[in-house]
């Protein structure tokens, strides 16, 4: 299989996530590197004991790095589920490295489960199903930095300022990664000073295909008053 040369795309086909039921009441998944610009998980192992009224959920990481958000470290995380409808959730604080705590979340249903993650005003989420489907992921409020490195690569010589971002993904079992964005107040300039711009606000969404090393863009760019 060939892959993408697109930083995104590799982020999400690095997932090599294995599912598998342990027994009736035992899920477990396993990811051996999840990376991404700016952001990266080695050893991921998700363990559920589900019980009708609830059950256990514990989540380990042998290294998670987000430097923008000062978060670089392992993570082991233990909760105690609750029955919430049809599905079985919990939260609490969770510390990567020597980084002040977050809050990690959980949601466990007999199709998905979802995990979330939110530090300050930054969120995110990623959900995945059981067997073959989409994985889904998203974003809110994460810092223009997060995408400095794609803007390198494809814009020598630009730097983006200031910012944030909301992101919306998925990756199916076709290997097709479709991402929507909306930037705000994107603060951008080229290192030279012969060009810069601020207060510029995009969205649009971008397509990539593993066996097309091409990506299709739809983009739509205003400039703040």
């Amino acid at each position: 299989m060939r892959l993408s040369s697109n930083p995104l795309f590799v982020g999400f086909a690095a997932l090599g996530i294995g599912i598998a039921p342990a027994t009736a009441r035992t899920l477990r998944i396993d990811a051996a590197t999840i990376a991404a610009p700016r952001f990266s998980l080695a050893g991921m192992h998700v363990e559920a004991d589900l019980v009708d009224s609830g059950g256990s959920l514990r989540i380990e990481a042998a290294r998670v790095s987000v430097p923008d958000a000062a978060l670089d470290g392992r993570v082991e995380w233990r909760c105690e589920l609750r029955r919430d409808g049809d599905a079985q959730v919990c939260e609490g604080p969770v510390r990567v490295g020597d980084a002040r705590e977050a809050t990690l979340s959980a949601r466990v249903t007999h199709e998905t489960i979802a995990i979330g993650l939110r530090k300050d005003d930054t969120r995110a989420s990623i959900d995945i199903p059981f067997g073959a489907g989409v994985i889904s992921a998203s974003a809110r409020k994460l810092p223009a930095a997060w995408i400095e490195p794609i803007v390198s690569a494809n814009w020598h010589g630009g730097d983006l300022r200031s910012g944030d971002i909301d992101v919306d993904a998925s990756f199916d079992a076709q290997h097709r990664l479709r991402v929507r964005y909306d930037v705000r107040a994107l603060d951008l300039a080229t290192r030279d000073g012969a060009f810069s711009a601020a207060g510029v606000d995009a969205n649009g969404t971008l397509d990539v295909d593993a066996g097309d090393t091409s990506a299709a863009v739809d983009a739509r760019i205003r400039l703040a008053r």
